[in-house]
């Protein structure tokens, strides 16, 4: 069967559970990273803000943006969603 140009919008890159895996494996990644890790006097991770991040990113539908992770020089968990028109930033304190 030939393709066509439409058969490549139903390939997804990567499914619900491996960008929850992702994301939640960035955030543990980067919360070893030690104090001052940036050179600017970034605080190192606080272990509760990420927990409360990992725990928000698992409850997310299938259907919600890729969430993007990361830790702010306070420390604290930040999840960010972006789409074409839109973007939004959670931060776990």
């Amino acid at each position: 069967m030939a393709r066509t140009p439409d058969d490549e919008l139903l390939i997804v890159p990567y499914s619900h559970n491996q960008l929850v895996a992702i994301a939640t494996g960035h955030l543990i990644e980067l919360s070893a990273l030690p104090e001052d890790h940036n050179g600017e006097g970034a605080f190192s991770a606080n272990h509760s803000s990420v927990m409360h991040a990992v725990a928000f990113i698992r409850q997310l539908p299938f259907y919600a943006p890729e969430p993007l992770t990361g830790i702010g020089n306070d420390g604290l968990a930040v999840v960010e969603f972006r789409d074409l028109r839109d973007f939004g930033q959670i931060i776990f304190q």
